[in-house]
């Protein structure tokens, strides 16, 4: 089924978008997780109780003074970005008053809870990689814990949250390579887990992926369903997985049927339905969680940039997405359409407030010479009053979905 935008759009010219913070890319290239999976006889379960002593407490900064032009309200929320290069990475978590620093990790994979709270990463192991899965609380950062050792030759890869919060859907793989066709190689195992917090101690399952590079999606706790992606090269999503959590149960498999931007598949906060951009970005692909045959196609006369789900209660289901040099809020069920913001620069979304209340953006002018400045504006989505938070950043990467500091 293929739905056309009602509303009138006018043509973007070709436009250069500044993508270091944006949640998707706007060229075709490998996205960088990791790929993932391992079996869990490779895995010993840490204690899901109190924080590890041995562990050290993320490095927090003094907390910066509060401008007096911000609102009081915008305190509560933040957003989680990345930095650095392989074995350097590292995980920040800033204010969105003004992008200051709340504290800093050591890890890759951060995943972020539906409801803002919690932050799950892997902790990497110097010269090894990705080998301890911690979780703590956003508000508060002495509370991070491991919850799950990978040893001998299994590493982590990319992590979701279950629609409840209880546990976490990941993927991990072996660190032996298989040479493929191509200049790309594969690991030679790769396992899809859930890690049930709400145990203890948490319980994990697994089932084998067979994947390249495996993405997790979405896990529906209560539902019991999940789902993730594989991909190929070019950072294309080429088979649509979906599994019910039982280790007896195999996973099915259905094939993408046309190409869909592997890092641009994400579920909605419920995890009930999940889209993805194709490959011509004017097309978003809209299904259920189960069964990608039964994907909607939501057609916009232009390029959709960037998209990113409304979170808060759902249904409606909305979704944030950036067009030529406008952001709307676009109503799935009804196909309407609200515009947020109108800029002269390139826009892209970078993340959203975990309730749903505002987005965050960044704005580039292509015509300045280069380095192109990127700046932060956040739009508040009830009045759409646009906020310059005054950073300008470059050469990281945001998480779509903000965190709660209190």
């Amino acid at each position: 089924m293929t739905r056309r935008l009602g509303f009138a759009v006018a043509a973007a010219a070709a436009i250069v978008i500044i993508a270091a913070l944006s949640l998707y890319a706007l060229t075709a290239e490998r996205p960088g997780p990791a790929p993932g999976a391992s079996p869990t006889t490779t895995a010993t379960l840490a204690a899901a109780a109190s924080p590890s002593p041995s562990s050290p407490s993320p490095t927090t900064s003094a907390p910066a003074s509060p401008s007096p032009t911000a609102a009081a309200a915008t305190d509560r929320y933040g957003y989680v970005v990345v930095t650095g290069g392989e074995g350097e990475e590292r995980i920040f978590v800033r204010r969105e008053r003004d992008f200051s620093v709340v504290f800093e990790l050591r890890g890759v994979a951060p995943a972020v809870s539906a409801d803002g709270k919690r932050l799950a990463y892997w902790r990497t192991t110097p010269g090894v990689g990705a080998t301890d899965l911690r979780v703590l609380e956003v508000a508060v950062p002495a509370s991070d814990r491991s919850v799950l050792t990978l040893t001998g030759q299994t590493l982590g890869g990319g992590l979701v949250w279950s629609n409840d919060g209880q546990g976490l859907l990941l993927a991990t793989y072996s660190r032996e390579r298989t040479v493929g066709p191509g200049p790309e190689s594969c690991p030679g195992q790769s396992f899809l887990l859930m890690l049930d917090l709400a145990t203890t101690p948490a319980m994990t399952r697994s089932a084998g992926s067979g994947g390249c590079a495996l993405l997790p999606v979405a896990w529906d706790r209560p539902g019991q369903a999940a789902a993730a992606v594989i991909t190929g090269p070019g950072g294309y999503a080429t088979e649509y997985l979906t599994w019910n959590g039982n280790a007896a149960s195999p996973i099915s498999r259905a094939p993408v049927p046309r190409l869909v931007i592997a890092d641009s598949v994400q579920a909605s906060s419920d995890a009930k339905l999940v889209m993805g951009l194709e490959d011509n970005r004017n097309v978003l692909r809209v299904w259920p969680l189960l069964d990608i045959t039964k994907a909607d196609h939501v057609r916009h006369p232009s390029l959709i940039r960037s998209a990113v789900w409304r979170s808060g209660p759902t249904p409606p289901y909305e979704v944030f997405w950036a067009v030529g040099q406008k952001v709307d809020l676009f109503r799935y069920q009804t196909d309407s359409s609200t515009t947020l913001h109108t800029t002269t620069d390139n826009v892209a979304i970078a993340a959203a407030r975990p309730d749903g209340s505002g987005v965050l953006l960044t704005l580039s002018n292509v015509q300045q010479p280069p380095p192109l400045a990127t700046r932060l504006v956040l739009v508040d989505v009830a009045t759409r009053q646009a906020t310059d938070t005054g950073t300008t950043l470059g050469g990281v990467h945001s998480l779509s979905r903000g965190v709660l500091l209190r």
